[in-house]
């Protein structure tokens, strides 16, 4: 159990998802087919430098640009075919970013 205190926002974070509600995280071990299962999860390292991404529905998007490493894990992996999910963590910020079908794109990522 932790001893840190429950952060001032924490009630109305748990109301915005729903108290009641269930999690399904994607999490997983092994491989199936070839791929790796679950969503990955990239650390960003301190100054890590933001690229542009660019968005198929910009407009249900935050806009950037975003703290994407050129290396960054995808889902299934590089040359995946399904979802490709970028789960970026950016312990500095305290903020967690998620692309869907994201695919580098020059310097930036679509």
């Amino acid at each position: 159990m932790s001893k840190l205190p429950v952060h001032r926002s924490s009630a109305a974070l748990v109301n915005s998802i729903g108290a009641a509600s269930r999690m399904h995280p994607d999490f997983g071990s092994g491989l199936w087919q070839g791929a790796p299962i679950g969503i990955p999860v990239t650390t960003i390292k301190p100054g890590q430098k933001t690229v542009k991404v660019s968005f198929e529905y910009a407009s249900e998007s935050d806009k950037g640009p975003y703290p994407v490493p050129a290396d960054a894990k995808i889902e299934g992996g590089r040359d995946s075919s399904g979802d490709r999910h970028v789960i970026l963590y950016d312990p500095a910020a305290c903020k967690v970013y998620e692309l869907y079908a994201a695919y580098p794109a020059g310097a930036g990522w679509r």
